[in-house]
């Protein structure tokens, strides 16, 4: 379908694409508005929309029939996105009393089935494949993910092993850096088994990005200039 004209911005000056010497590709901006755009994020999540593009004229060169359109998709991602390196450590309480320190580091590198991975299911919400020292295949959700400004919440996701552990929340955070390399994600929750014995499971997992796959490329550091300057 074709991207409605309210769920973004197109200034005059961004109709003329600069194609540089000795290049065989240029940009327009286009600008989301990001309120409609995610207003319909049941679409939005995924390339249902789309933006066709006509080169029209060439002052400098001649326009090939077949090269002068595109289509482009349009879609949201959640900016916490991607594959993290995991390690924590885990307090094993019962009755207040402290039984055991669990220690689960980070290895770099691990094999890729330890590889916590953030799906995007919302505009401010993510799924994750662990829980505690465990993982499983990218997508299922144990965990649900959610930010609210500077702030995150979690809570069971729908793979989550209710008969086994009931989960409550703690104190998260993420540094909310410029750089991709330097993102960190502290989920601070227990797990307290259903069945005797009653342990909790305190939890402090730090999750270190890795790298996160975007239209096809692998981005694994920044890539924007401007973010290596204050």
């Amino acid at each position: 379908k074709l991207l409605p004209l309210s769920y973004y911005d197109m200034t005059p000056s961004t109709t003329i694409m600069v194609i540089r010497s000795g290049w065989h590709a240029g940009t327009v901006l286009i600008t989301a508005d990001s309120v409609n755009f995610l207003n319909d994020s049941l679409k939005t999540i995924k390339s249902t929309y789309a933006l066709p593009f006509r080169i029209d004229d060439a002052d400098a060169d001649s326009i090939l029939p077949l090269k002068s359109t595109n289509v482009v998709g349009t879609m949201f991602v959640n900016k916490l996105f991607g594959n993290y390196w995991h390690g924590g450590r885990a307090f094993v309480d019962s009755s207040g009393v402290r039984l055991d320190t669990i220690i689960y580091k980070t290895t770099v590198p691990v094999p890729e089935n330890k590889i916590w991975t953030l799906v995007t299911v919302g505009p401010t919400r993510l799924s994750c494949n662990g829980y505690y020292n465990g993982t499983t295949v990218a997508g299922d959700n144990m965990i649900n993910v959610t930010l609210k400004g500077t702030k995150i919440y979690l809570s069971p996701g729908t793979k989550f092993p209710t008969a086994t552990y009931t989960f409550a929340q703690g104190a998260c955070t993420f540094n909310d850096a410029r750089l991709l390399q330097s993102r960190k994600i502290i989920l601070n929750y227990s797990l307290t088994q259903v069945a005797t014995p009653f342990w909790t499971y305190n939890c402090t997992d730090t999750l270190t990005f890795r790298n996160r796959i975007r239209d096809g490329v692998n981005e694994w550091q920044d890539e924007n200039p401007s973010h290596y300057t204050k």
